[in-house]
């Protein structure tokens, strides 16, 4: 996965908690929505990303119809909410960084430069509406 799938990831996992209230991340399932949140990310950021039954091959304690479920309650509970703009990636980049620089660790992220900035503002103009993404389902649905 590219570098920029753990910054996207993020910025979901904290819409899932944002937008759901009652909903916590526990030793229960911090694995599922972690995975789920990447498998989305990998998926918007990289146009030749996996799809679910390769992601399945790679983790097998996922089956592909679990993470093609996983996937859907995840779409749900983020209200179809996927694109993310230059500004949110931005906070989210600056934050782990700032994280990283503090407790001394070493995350390989690349300097924020014009590129990435510009492939996230061209992927606002292809947002999906939930009805958009329900009839062009992913291929392992």
């Amino acid at each position: 996965m590219e570098r920029e799938v753990a910054i996207i990831s993020m910025i979901y996992i904290n819409r899932l908690l944002n937008y759901n209230q009652g909903i916590e991340i526990n030793c229960l399932n911090w694995q599922k929505i972690l995975f789920t949140a990447l498998v989305m990310a990998s998926k918007i950021w990289d146009d030749e990303s996996f799809e679910n039954n390769n992601f399945a091959k790679v983790l097998p304690q996922f089956s592909t119809v679990q993470i093609n479920e996983m996937e859907k309650v995840f779409l749900k509970l983020i209200e179809y909410h996927l694109y993310v703009n230059s500004g949110e990636y931005a906070k989210q980049y600056f934050i782990l960084r700032t994280y990283a620089d503090k407790k001394q660790r070493s995350y390989a992220l690349k300097q924020l430069d014009i590129s990435t900035v510009l492939k996230l503002q061209r992927g606002g103009q292809q947002q999906l509406s939930k009805q958009q993404y329900l009839n062009t389902q992913n291929k392992s649905f």
